[in-house]
Protein backbone atom coordinates (compact mmCIF):
# COMPACT_ATOMS: atom_id res chain seq x y z
CA UNK A 1 0.00 0.00 0.00
CA UNK A 2 1.35 3.58 -0.53
CA UNK A 3 1.83 5.69 1.82
CA UNK A 4 1.65 9.45 1.69
CA UNK A 5 2.00 10.25 5.74
CA UNK A 6 5.34 11.75 4.68
CA UNK A 7 4.27 13.92 1.63
CA UNK A 8 3.71 17.42 3.79
CA UNK A 9 1.04 20.29 3.14
CA UNK A 10 0.60 21.82 -0.08
CA UNK A 11 -0.56 24.64 1.89
CA UNK A 12 -2.36 25.76 -1.62
CA UNK A 13 -5.18 23.58 -0.49
CA UNK A 14 -5.58 24.85 2.64
CA UNK A 15 -5.52 28.50 1.73
CA UNK A 16 -8.05 27.67 -1.69
CA UNK A 17 -10.22 26.59 0.66
CA UNK A 18 -10.26 29.64 2.85
CA UNK A 19 -10.19 31.99 -0.04
CA UNK A 20 -13.09 30.24 -1.47
CA UNK A 21 -15.54 29.95 1.79
CA UNK A 22 -14.64 33.96 2.12
CA UNK A 23 -15.21 35.10 -1.73
CA UNK A 24 -18.60 36.08 -1.13
CA UNK A 25 -17.65 38.51 2.20
CA UNK A 26 -14.41 39.74 0.36
CA UNK A 27 -16.27 40.94 -2.98
CA UNK A 28 -19.18 42.21 -0.22
CA UNK A 29 -15.78 44.49 1.34
CA UNK A 30 -13.97 45.61 -1.99
CA UNK A 31 -17.35 46.20 -2.99
CA UNK A 32 -18.31 48.74 -0.48
CA UNK A 33 -14.86 50.23 0.02
CA UNK A 34 -14.45 50.73 -3.98
CA UNK A 35 -17.91 52.68 -3.72
CA UNK A 36 -16.92 54.66 -0.82
CA UNK A 37 -13.75 55.95 -3.09
CA UNK A 38 -14.28 56.12 -6.63
CA UNK A 39 -18.01 56.93 -6.34
CA UNK A 40 -19.07 54.73 -9.67
CA UNK A 41 -22.54 52.76 -10.01
CA UNK A 42 -23.30 49.85 -8.07
CA UNK A 43 -23.94 47.26 -10.53
CA UNK A 44 -20.44 48.41 -12.67
CA UNK A 45 -18.66 47.93 -9.34
CA UNK A 46 -20.13 44.93 -8.42
CA UNK A 47 -18.91 43.35 -11.27
CA UNK A 48 -15.63 44.53 -11.27
CA UNK A 49 -14.79 43.06 -7.92
CA UNK A 50 -16.71 39.66 -8.96
CA UNK A 51 -14.67 39.64 -11.84
CA UNK A 52 -11.19 40.85 -9.88
CA UNK A 53 -11.48 38.75 -7.33
CA UNK A 54 -12.38 35.64 -9.20
CA UNK A 55 -9.00 36.41 -11.12
CA UNK A 56 -6.88 36.57 -8.48
CA UNK A 57 -8.74 33.22 -6.48
CA UNK A 58 -8.95 31.13 -9.05
CA UNK A 59 -5.60 32.36 -10.92
CA UNK A 60 -3.45 34.55 -8.71
CA UNK A 61 -3.19 32.50 -5.55
CA UNK A 62 -2.74 29.11 -7.43
CA UNK A 63 0.26 30.86 -9.62
CA UNK A 64 2.06 32.97 -7.08
CA UNK A 65 1.88 29.60 -4.74
CA UNK A 66 3.25 27.60 -7.75
CA UNK A 67 6.35 29.94 -8.20
CA UNK A 68 6.93 30.04 -4.29
CA UNK A 69 7.03 26.56 -4.08
CA UNK A 70 9.15 26.02 -7.08
CA UNK A 71 11.46 28.66 -5.68
CA UNK A 72 11.11 26.50 -2.27
CA UNK A 73 12.43 23.59 -4.03
CA UNK A 74 14.72 25.38 -6.24
CA UNK A 75 16.49 26.50 -2.31
CA UNK A 76 16.67 23.31 -0.77
CA UNK A 77 13.01 23.88 1.08
CA UNK A 78 12.10 20.27 -0.19
CA UNK A 79 13.74 18.25 2.96
CA UNK A 80 13.56 18.13 6.64
CA UNK A 81 15.74 20.20 8.90
CA UNK A 82 14.60 19.96 11.72
CA UNK A 83 12.63 21.95 14.48
CA UNK A 84 15.39 22.41 16.97
CA UNK A 85 16.85 25.92 17.02
CA UNK A 86 14.60 29.01 16.37
CA UNK A 87 16.23 29.32 13.07
CA UNK A 88 14.93 25.79 11.98
CA UNK A 89 11.60 26.85 13.21
CA UNK A 90 11.92 30.20 11.25
CA UNK A 91 12.97 28.52 7.84
CA UNK A 92 10.00 26.07 8.69
CA UNK A 93 7.67 28.67 8.57
CA UNK A 94 8.66 30.58 5.58
CA UNK A 95 10.93 29.06 3.31
CA UNK A 96 9.01 25.85 3.39
CA UNK A 97 5.57 27.50 3.63
CA UNK A 98 4.21 26.54 0.80
CA UNK A 99 4.53 23.27 0.75
CA UNK A 100 5.08 21.87 4.36
CA UNK A 101 7.25 19.67 5.95
CA UNK A 102 5.11 16.95 7.77
CA UNK A 103 6.39 17.77 11.22
CA UNK A 104 3.62 15.97 12.63
CA UNK A 105 3.59 17.23 16.19
CA UNK A 106 3.89 20.29 15.19
CA UNK A 107 1.34 21.39 12.42
CA UNK A 108 -1.09 23.17 14.85
CA UNK A 109 1.10 26.21 15.20
CA UNK A 110 3.58 25.64 11.85
CA UNK A 111 0.16 25.71 9.77
CA UNK A 112 -1.30 28.88 10.83
CA UNK A 113 1.94 30.45 11.00
CA UNK A 114 2.92 30.02 7.21
CA UNK A 115 -0.37 30.79 5.93
CA UNK A 116 0.32 34.05 7.78
CA UNK A 117 3.93 34.28 6.19
CA UNK A 118 2.30 33.31 2.38
CA UNK A 119 -0.54 36.19 3.16
CA UNK A 120 2.32 38.64 2.09
CA UNK A 121 2.85 37.65 -1.64
CA UNK A 122 -0.37 36.94 -2.17
CA UNK A 123 -1.66 40.38 -0.86
CA UNK A 124 0.56 41.84 -3.37
CA UNK A 125 -0.66 39.65 -5.83
CA UNK A 126 -3.93 40.11 -5.27
CA UNK A 127 -3.75 43.40 -5.45
CA UNK A 128 -1.95 44.26 -8.14
CA UNK A 129 -4.12 41.70 -10.61
CA UNK A 130 -7.61 43.25 -9.16
CA UNK A 131 -5.48 46.75 -9.92
CA UNK A 132 -4.96 45.26 -13.29
CA UNK A 133 -8.63 43.97 -13.76
CA UNK A 134 -10.05 47.26 -12.20
CA UNK A 135 -8.38 49.84 -14.54
CA UNK A 136 -9.61 47.60 -17.57
CA UNK A 137 -13.23 47.58 -16.63
CA UNK A 138 -13.80 50.72 -14.87
CA UNK A 139 -11.71 52.88 -17.97
CA UNK A 140 -13.62 55.93 -17.08
CA UNK A 141 -13.24 56.24 -13.18
CA UNK A 142 -10.26 57.80 -11.82
CA UNK A 143 -7.19 55.51 -11.94
CA UNK A 144 -5.37 56.60 -8.22
CA UNK A 145 -8.86 56.25 -6.70
CA UNK A 146 -9.04 52.89 -8.05
CA UNK A 147 -5.05 51.91 -7.13
CA UNK A 148 -6.55 53.72 -3.73
CA UNK A 149 -9.66 51.63 -3.46
CA UNK A 150 -8.21 48.16 -4.56
CA UNK A 151 -5.44 48.77 -2.06
CA UNK A 152 -7.50 49.65 0.94
CA UNK A 153 -10.02 46.62 -0.11
CA UNK A 154 -7.57 44.91 -0.32
CA UNK A 155 -6.11 45.21 3.27
CA UNK A 156 -9.06 45.29 4.47
CA UNK A 157 -10.09 41.72 3.55
CA UNK A 158 -7.05 40.82 4.00
CA UNK A 159 -6.29 41.11 7.68
CA UNK A 160 -9.85 39.46 7.99
CA UNK A 161 -8.11 36.44 6.63
CA UNK A 162 -4.97 37.31 9.00
CA UNK A 163 -7.45 37.60 11.89
CA UNK A 164 -8.92 33.47 10.68
CA UNK A 165 -4.69 32.75 10.90
CA UNK A 166 -4.38 34.35 13.90
CA UNK A 167 -7.30 32.93 15.53
CA UNK A 168 -5.93 29.22 14.45
CA UNK A 169 -3.03 29.94 15.59
CA UNK A 170 -4.13 31.06 19.24
CA UNK A 171 -6.65 27.96 19.13
CA UNK A 172 -3.54 25.37 18.41
CA UNK A 173 -1.84 26.79 21.24
CA UNK A 174 -4.69 26.99 24.04
CA UNK A 175 -5.39 23.09 23.03
CA UNK A 176 -3.98 20.43 25.16
CA UNK A 177 -1.42 18.98 23.77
Amino acid sequence: MLTVANAGVPMIVLHGAVFVFAFVPIVLIELAVLMLITRASFGRLLVTSCVANACSTIVGIPVTWLVLMLLQMMVGGGSAHGLETTGDRIYAVTIQAPWLIPYEEELGWIIPTAALVMLVPFFIMSWLSEWYVALRMLQQADSKRIARGVLLGNIATYLMIAGYWCATLAISQSSPT
